[in-house]
């Protein structure tokens, strides 16, 4: 992959899970790396249904692979811009669908699902 088609910074987030003293559970998310990918669009939907519209994009981003992110999964999600830019004007959650490691070691294709649900 060339490095010119790396455009956009993201951020690969991992959720996890802690109790509060109430012992209630509390989910966060943290943050396991930042990278440069490219993000190419491949489907979206739109439809009306419950009085909602719900708009859902499906997105590739490529990314060069590395031991740190070789284990990114289908429970993790990437954050479009990463949170080091300055002041990005609004900031996409793209939850992970499938990972799949195209060549050895050497590129990861992430599939991933962006939806929004808007009240009339």
């Amino acid at each position: 992959m060339r490095g010119g088609e790396l455009d956009r910074r993201v951020a690969l987030q991992r959720k996890s899970s802690t109790s509060s003293p109430s012992g209630e559970p509390q989910i966060s998310w943290a943050t396991i790396a930042q990278r440069w990918a490219m993000k190419q669009p491949v489907s979206g939907t739109e439809r009306f249904g419950s009085e909602q519209l719900e708009a859902r994009e499906q997105v590739e981003f490529r990314l060069r692979w590395s031991e740190d992110i070789a284990d990114l999964q289908p429970a993790d999600r990437i954050i479009e811009p990463a949170a080091d830019e300055l002041a990005p004007p609004v900031r996409s959650i793209y939850e992970i669908i499938a990972v799949l490691e195209i060549g050895r070691h050497e590129t990861l294709r992430v599939l991933t699902a962006r939806q929004t649900v808007e009240a009339p």
